[in-house]
């Protein structure tokens, strides 16, 4: 009878432990943002600004959702600078893991916001890291600190 009984709690807890192991998340929400990378000139080879670095923003938007959010502008950065960080506040929340996450960065002027570079990233809501380090391009990465809904 005992035997049965510590059959019936192992096979209990197996059952518990693979239940926790499929867990999904539900939304992802990014906390923090490390730019770890960046082009200092465009395309043509020119500096961002003439007579500065750049002054950095990101722009978060969910595929298929209206709206987004923007960093605050990191002004003047130079080389010396990386990495810059920004702590999300308001937070920026991935909703739905069948759309994709755009991120696009800027250099901030004074007529008009020059587009560095942008991306789209598709996440498994299965894999659940505390950070994302992403490649926007060869020269261009940021880092992400998250957390999770499940």
């Amino acid at each position: 009878m005992k035997l049965k009984i510590i059959a019936v709690i192992v096979s209990l807890l197996f059952i518990g432990c693979e239940e926790l192991l499929n867990v999904e998340a539900t939304s992802m929400t990014i906390e923090r943002v490390k730019l770890e990378k960046l082009p200092f000139s465009d395309g043509s080879g020119l500096a961002w600004d003439e007579l500065s670095g750049p002054d950095i923003f990101i722009r978060f938007e969910e595929e298929n959702v209206t709206g987004g959010i923007e960093t605050g502008t990191n002004q003047d950065i130079s080389p010396s600078d990386l990495p810059v960080t920004w702590s999300m506040s308001p937070t920026f929340t991935l909703g739905d893991f069948s759309n994709m996450l755009e991120i696009y960065i800027y250099d901030e002027d004074v007529l008009s916001d020059d587009f560095i570079d942008g991306a789209a990233f598709e996440f498994d809501p299965s894999e659940t890291p505390d950070t994302w380090t992403l490649d926007v391009s060869d020269n261009l990465q940021i880092t992400i600190e998250v957390s999770y809904e499940f």
